[in-house]
């Protein structure tokens, strides 16, 4: 497998594309970290 194959597959299963998602994770764990893990 290429990563052109799996970066296709990736995002026709999540919607976005990888750096994409590893970026907005990031995000979200750091502001849990600042802000603290809100429980819903």
């Amino acid at each position: 497998m290429n990563s052109d194959y799996l970066g296709k597959i990736f995002k026709k299963v999540t919607g976005e594309n990888f750096s994409h998602y590893v970026n907005r994770y990031r995000i979200e764990r750091a502001a849990e970290h600042i802000f603290g893990r809100r429980e819903t």
